[in-house]
């Protein structure tokens, strides 16, 4: 809208009174440039339908880093990836967010993806996970000893050792937006050592592999069956990195109704599974970490590090199906 009705001149300032005017982006076209000021309420304007059939293209993204301002052209429209961007004083982040374990719209579990050139301060990369405030925020940066990526994970709370949706999520992005040729990406990860997303062209889809965390048994800490408030008792109870508690049948894993502010102040209790086998799949599960600032993670990859090693030893069919429910 404003490209359209700006003056022949090379810089058109936008401010509003609540917005900072130091924090300034740019959008080049057509030999104009357009100033504002960098918000996700501003930004989200280039993605409303109205505003793109103003503009009547498509717009991608790329950034230019000066000392007070950033050039920027926003990625084109892509209705499983929600951009976002963030300017903290003169570091600009672009923030993406994608729907992992789904085929549909705001389905599945969302991830923020952060691309690096360089690892930010860990404060700094909290800050932006407690800004985005998803189950997780992935930071990346390019590994030029095997050609792969270093790769971290934020909770709004905590730096975490693993992420499978988040790993995926980031995954997607290289292989759709940076490396199209590509079919493996490696990641390098702090804990969880080397992690592998493989990607079927012909079908789109991708396959990770994660390491296995085979759970012991375990006596139920104080406090936790009544924090979970569904009367139900577990049959079995393990741990790993998690508390894994398998109960009788499906509608046991669904009554439970979770007291969150209690199952965060247990100790020694930094994830809950609960798990059943499944009514018309093998098995379901749930998975709780309000420590971590997530109540209910609505679909998992790290928890299934537990989970698959219980279920495969105890299914007949070893091509087990699962259902998060």
């Amino acid at each position: 809208w404003w490209i359209d009705r700006a003056p022949q001149k090379d810089l058109i300032p936008y401010v509003e009174k609540t917005l900072s005017a130091k924090q300034l982006f740019a959008l080049d076209r057509r030999g104009k440039t357009v100033y504002g000021p960098l918000t996700r309420d501003v930004l989200n304007q280039f993605h409303d339908d109205h505003v793109r059939r103003h503009l009547q293209t498509d717009i991608y993204a790329t950034f230019i880093e000066s000392n007070e301002n950033s050039t920027l052209k926003v990625q084109p429209y892509n209705a499983h990836i929600r951009p976002y961007l963030l300017l903290e004083s003169k570091f600009l982040a672009i923030d993406q967010k994608v729907d992992a374990f789904t085929d549909q719209l705001f389905g599945g579990n969302p991830a923020a993806v952060c691309p690096l050139d360089k690892w930010l301060p860990d404060s700094l990369m909290q800050q932006i996970a407690v800004e985005n405030n998803l189950a997780e925020t992935a930071f990346y940066v390019p590994n030029s000893i095997n050609g792969g990526y270093d790769l971290r994970w934020f909770t709004p709370e905590l730096e975490m050792d693993l992420c499978g949706h988040a790993t995926l999520a980031t995954a997607h992005i290289i292989f759709t937006e940076m490396s199209p040729m590509k079919d493996e990406i490696k990641f390098q990860t702090k804990e969880a050592g080397e992690l592998t997303v493989t990607r079927q062209k012909e079908n789109a889809l991708y396959t990770l592999n994660f390491p296995a965390r085979p759970a012991a048994k375990a006596n139920l800490p104080d406090g936790l069956l009544s924090a979970l408030c569904s009367g139900k008792t577990p049959i079995e109870i393990y741990k790993a990195r998690d508390y894994m508690l398998v109960y009788e049948n499906e509608s046991d894993v669904k009554q439970l109704s979770p007291n969150y502010t209690a199952l965060a102040n247990i100790n020694d209790v930094f994830g809950v599974i609960a798990t059943a086998p499944g009514d018309e799949v093998d098995f379901v599960s749930r998975y709780f970490t309000p420590g971590a600032s997530i109540p209910e993670d609505p679909v998992t990859g790290s928890a299934h590090c537990s989970l698959i090693p219980y279920w495969y030893e105890r299914l007949d069919n070893k091509n087990n199906e699962e259902n998060m429910i």
